[in-house]
Parts: C-alpha cells; structure tokens; sequence
C-alpha cells in the first residue's frame, strides 16, 4: 500500500520551557505540511497542547444533539428526558 503524502501532515509540539526547533519534514521526496490543529478518531489536537478546543468542540455536538431532542421529541416527560439525554448526549 502506498503512502498517500498529501494526507500527512506534521505538527510541531509546544511545552513550555523546551525549544522546538520546527525543522521541515519530507516523505517520499514530498515536504509535509505544518499543522496548528488535527482532528483524528473525533478527538481535536493543538500544538499549544490545550484542551480549550476539544472542549468546545464536545460541548458544541452535546447541544447540538440536546436542541434536536427538544425539536422532535413532542412528549417531554421527565424519565423520558433524562434516558434521551443520557442515551444521545453523553454518548457524543
């Protein structure tokens, strides 16, 4: 299987008190793009090494999926609330 280099990408890890020198990689002759943030498997990655993004970015499906509960669901019984929520929004 071959390598698909427009896919890769590289991103330059900061910690505090270490100097990363940002070299430039290649593969396969290709120079691989620098990347500030990733998304892989639903989880955000930043070079900053935060979490702020990832956070905004669960919080953000989570009222998203609640907003449709509240949209279609026409009988709003408390017990059926709470099992929706726990079966569609804890899961995103």
């Amino acid at each position: 299987m071959k390598m698909n280099t427009d896919k890769c990408k590289v991103m330059h890890i900061q910690y505090v008190g270490i100097i990363n020198a940002n070299h430039e990689y290649s593969m396969l002759g290709h120079k691989l793009q620098v990347a500030e943030r990733e998304k892989d498997l639903g989880i955000v990655f930043s070079s900053d090494t935060k979490s702020v993004e990832q956070c905004m970015y669960a919080a953000n499906r989570a009222n998203r999926v609640s907003g449709m509960i509240k949209r279609t669901i026409s009988n709003k019984e408390p017990d059926i609330m709470v099992k929706l929520s726990k079966a569609l929004v804890r899961r995103t």
